[in-house]
């Protein structure tokens, strides 16, 4: 999965602290939920800068 894989990113190869991992995975979490009562049709793969404005 995309988030898991940025979170994984951003733990090993950037060496981010625990708790900012964390918050990233909150605030991608609740940011896919949004998006998926707003429609659920929309992937990862889908959302570029003109579909979060």
């Amino acid at each position: 999965m995309i988030i898991d894989d940025f979170l994984n990113y951003l733990q090993y190869e950037l060496n981010r602290s625990v708790c900012t991992v964390q918050s990233y995975a909150k605030d991608l979490g609740a940011f896919e939920i949004y998006f998926k009562n707003l429609d659920n049709h929309l992937s990862w793969e889908s959302i570029d800068s003109d579909v979060v404005r």
